[in-house]
């Protein structure tokens, strides 16, 4: 093996003086993308998986400044968008808990939007009035929500003034949430002082745009808290009933601090930083009925006659109402014809299969938001035949004997059930023995033919051994108590009739 023009080097470690970047790649090798002075530049990646390796999943992808030793004043930075016509959204990240807080103790102060250009363009961020940052990232997304920005000549400035104004700062989820609470928890936002108060201050959450069903709807467990004197920071929880649609996805609901109390407090606490809580939409979950394929039958029904389909459908309550055009849209199309349009979480729906087969039957559940699931599953659907008697007798057959039908009115189900000759047997029965039912005479007889000395159970009508199944079995005495499998010695036989399985 042989090794040439090797070299190593030490990484300098990371401490709090380093820029740090995380899912980003800084070169000067891309000169597609670099600037004119030919510099490195950082290419913020907007994917855990696109071009990583390992999966780059412990944080959003980001650019992050030293520790400042000063207030913050200003951020300036030249962006453009890594691709033509994937337009980046960066988003400016603040820390009050160090340089090295985990992903959950950061919250975002501003967003740049519509990056769309290829040639680099200047940015700047400066709030209000100074305030006491311990470091800042710029930050894109991963969920698709922007594509790849390149930034470059990034500087953090201390403010014109050297005097800091307190601050109230609400720091919300750092990734989206699922509008579905049992998925990913309820979720929390943060709210801080960003200086004690030497007494009690009262400090109020509104939360921004108010429910509907286009915006969605995100609440807090509370919206007015009180801070005990000398206290900085307090959690409050998300409600569990959420609701998520693209505007939520998209914009978000923005949280904003507001002092209410005392009068000197709202004076103090000059500047405020809101946070922004993305709530996704989640496809309905279909429970009812199961996605079976279709290789196999689900069910077998009657031909002809109504059968009743159930359906349930999870998802939050804002997705699952049974208003027409603003619901839960169930969509059945059974293969037969036209699809049905139901709406609602759960239901019954009764369809009328006119023709026998094998038939597949779509389910689909869209809820208001147009995010659908759906399932398939075969149904077997039989000739019709009558449900009340103790084998299915087919409508077919029936129709071969008007005269009995005509005795029971047309009614199918009355007309297996009567005698309609007077033998003693239901129609359903001869049916089964294969005898007519409005001939007396017509009747399931079984007999013994003996030839060359060997005698021979017979019976009549005989249908044969795949349209029916005979049974012989014999006793010794008529007295005996049980029936038992022919055997030699026997001097008594019956046979009984079934239907095949």
């Amino acid at each position: 093996m042989l090794i040439d023009h090797a070299v190593a080097w030490d990484e300098p470690p990371v401490d709090d003086t380093a820029w740090r970047a995380y899912n980003a790649k800084i070169s000067d090798s891309d000169a597609l993308r670099v600037m004119l002075d030919e510099s490195k530049a950082c290419f913020l990646n907007n994917s855990q998986t696109a071009e990583t390796d390992p999966v780059q999943d412990r944080d959003l992808p980001f650019l992050q400044s030293p520790a400042l030793a000063f207030p913050f004043g200003s951020l300036t930075f030249m962006a453009r968008a890594y691709d033509a016509g994937m337009p980046a959204t960066i988003a400016v990240y603040a820390s009050t808990n160090g340089c090295a807080a985990p992903a959950e103790h950061w919250f975002k102060v501003h967003e740049f939007s519509g990056i769309s250009h290829v040639l680099y363009q200047t940015y700047r961020f400066a709030p209000s009035l100074p305030a006491q940052f311990d470091a800042i990232r710029l930050v894109v997304a991963t969920d698709g929500s922007s594509g790849r920005a390149c930034v470059d000549d990034v500087a953090v400035c201390e403010p014109d003034a050297v005097a800091v104004a307190p601050c109230l700062i609400v720091q919300g989820p750092a990734s989206p949430i699922s509008e579905r609470a049992a998925l990913d928890g309820d979720g929390q936002v943060t709210v801080r002082l960003s200086e004690p108060y030497p007494e009690a201050v009262e400090v109020r959450l509104d939360v921004s745009p108010g429910a509907s069903a286009a915006n969605g709807c995100l609440s807090l467990t509370a919206t007015n808290l009180v801070f005990e004197a000398g206290s900085v920071e307090q959690h409050v929880a998300i409600n569990a009933v959420k609701d998520g649609t693209a505007l939520s996805g998209a914009g978000g609901f923005t949280v904003t601090p507001v002092m209410v109390s005392p009068a000197a407090a709202q004076l103090y606490y000059s500047a405020s930083f809101p946070a922004v809580v993305r709530v996704l939409n989640n496809a309905p979950l279909i429970v009812t009925p199961i996605d079976s394929g279709l290789q196999e039958p689900a069910m077998t029904i009657p031909c002809g006659q109504p059968f009743n389909f159930y359906w349930d459908v999870h998802d939050v309550s804002a997705d699952s109402s049974a208003d027409v055009g603003n619901g839960m849209m169930i969509t059945w199309n059974f293969g037969d014809g036209s699809p049905s349009v139901v709406w609602g979480a759960s239901g019954m729906i009764s369809h009328v299969f006119a023709s026998a087969g094998d038939w597949v039957v779509r389910m689909t559940a869209c809820d208001k938001d147009g995010d659908a699931d759906d399932v398939y599953f075969m149904v077997r659907v039989l000739e019709p035949a009558t449900l009340l008697t103790p084998v299915p007798i087919p409508y077919a057959w029936l129709n071969l004997y008007p005269s009995a039908l005509a005795a029971a009115g047309g009614d199918y189900e009355s007309a297996a059930q009567d005698d309609t000759d007077s033998d003693g047997q239901a129609t359903w029965q001869e049916y089964v023995a294969g005898s007519d039912p409005t001939n007396f005479y017509s009747v399931f007889r079984p007999g013994i033919v003996v030839s060359n000395g060997i005698g021979w159970i017979t019976w009549a009508p005989d249908l044969g051994p795949f349209a029916r199944r005979y049974t012989v079995e014999s006793k010794t005495n008529l007295t005996d108590e049980v029936w038992s499998e022919r055997k030699s010695g026997m001097r008594f036989f019956k046979v009984k009739v079934s239907l095949p399985d």
